[in-house]
């Protein structure tokens, strides 16, 4: 079996994120999260939310998972490979007293990223809305977070 798709679906999602004008300044990356102190808003494609021990982004996380099955009714016969990415929007603030207005913010970016990539078809890939999700916040007196972990489901032949 191999990930065909996969590694596509993940720079497809990554530019059509970077493409939405909804997102215009906030910081997207792929499996890598950008420094905290720099960037009040990211999101992260590739990443499940898992935190490490002192509250950030842990560094070792599930990115992604797939399946593939046999199409026999085609000719010639073909694999179809389904699949479900991990992302995080983050939004945080220096003001520990922000964290509701944090949380707002980050389903707003669940929001626009689910607007950019539903129904939306790059190459092969067809992308689904997002789907299952969880919100952790995180509040101290340095500051406050809300981190959106959910996944976007896509599908392909290969």
């Amino acid at each position: 079996m191999s990930a065909a798709l996969l590694a596509a679906a993940m720079a497809a999602l990554a530019s059509l994120f970077s493409a939405s004008p909804a997102l215009s300044g906030v910081t997207i990356t792929e499996r890598d999260a950008p420094s905290a102190a720099g960037d009040p808003e990211f999101i992260v494609v590739g990443h499940d939310g898992s935190l490490a021990p002192d509250g950030s982004l842990a560094e070792f996380t599930v990115s992604a998972s797939f399946s593939t099955q046999f199409i026999t009714g085609g000719s010639p016969p073909a694999q179809l490979e389904t699949g479900r990415v991990n992302v995080v929007a983050v939004a945080q603030s220096g003001d520990a007293t922000a964290l509701a207005g944090r949380i707002t913010r980050a389903q707003e970016l669940l929001a626009a990223c689910d607007a950019a990539c539903t129904d939306v078809t790059s190459g092969t890939i067809v992308f689904d809305s997002a789907g299952s999700g969880r919100l952790v916040t995180r509040q101290a007196s340095a500051g406050c977070a809300a981190i959106l972990a959910f996944v976007i489901t896509y599908s392909g032949p290969w």
